[in-house]
């Protein structure tokens, strides 16, 4: 079954356990969905991004519903705007946003949803995964391209990028040693002139834009 990358992403930051989202990356996931979301669309050919500024070149509406609706607010704008307002537009316009693709993950049945009560008079939503076999398809795919070197698409660097800033590496790689592996090959790779090469200029600048977006309130708060 294909997933967009703000699925894969958001897969990855649930806990299987408790259904709900990682605590670490409470704060920072919206905006790096809101990234993800970018990133498919500019896969599809619908956006490109030139100066950092974003400009709509397909506006046939995605068959992804969640796209559809990021496609259709960046659409209606009469101006051309930079990557971070967009950012901050999406998680704007789009307040469910986790919400949205969860709910959209259980359509695709690789969720399914439980109502848990809370103290015996709030029901708050529980998203599990099915059979764990979607989440764990990602996460050995993105094991293999650190630990064992396995040949990588630009989808799964943009996944592996959105990850470390949302503050999740430690959840696919819990052992120490596979940890600080991880974080090595993190740092090469982005460094790394040949895959800034392959990777166009709206990717690098989509992802500049998620960690500019995080970092301001961050700074504000310390």
């Amino acid at each position: 079954m294909k997933l967009t990358l703000a699925e894969e992403l958001l897969l990855i930051a649930l806990d299987d356990k408790r259904g709900k989202l990682i605590t670490s990356s409470d704060y920072s996931i919206d905006y790096c969905i809101a990234g993800a979301l970018l990133f498919d669309l500019t896969f599809d050919n619908k956006i490109i991004v030139q100066n950092n500024k974003l400009e709509v070149i397909n506006d046939i509406p995605h068959e992804d519903p969640i796209l559809k609706k990021a496609l259709s607010i960046i659409s209606k704008s009469e101006r051309t705007e930079n990557m971070q307002f967009w950012l901050n537009e999406l998680c704007e316009k789009i307040p469910g946003i986790r919400v949205e693709i969860l709910e959209n993950l259980v359509v695709k049945d690789v969720l399914y949803k439980v109502e848990k009560k809370l103290l015996k008079i709030f029901s708050t939503p529980r998203y599990l995964p099915k059979q764990g076999e979607s989440e764990h398809l990602v996460r050995t795919r993105i094991r293999e391209i650190i630990l064992n070197h396995k040949s990588h698409d630009i989808k799964s660097i943009m996944l592996i990028g959105l990850i470390n800033t949302a503050d999740l590496v430690e959840e696919i790689f819990p052992a120490l040693n596979d940890l600080k592996a991880a974080r090595s090959w993190i740092n090469s790779i982005s460094k790394s002139q040949k895959i800034h090469s392959s990777i166009s200029e709206t990717l690098q600048e989509i992802q500049s834009a998620v960690d500019a977006s995080i970092a301001v309130p961050i700074i504000a708060r310390t």
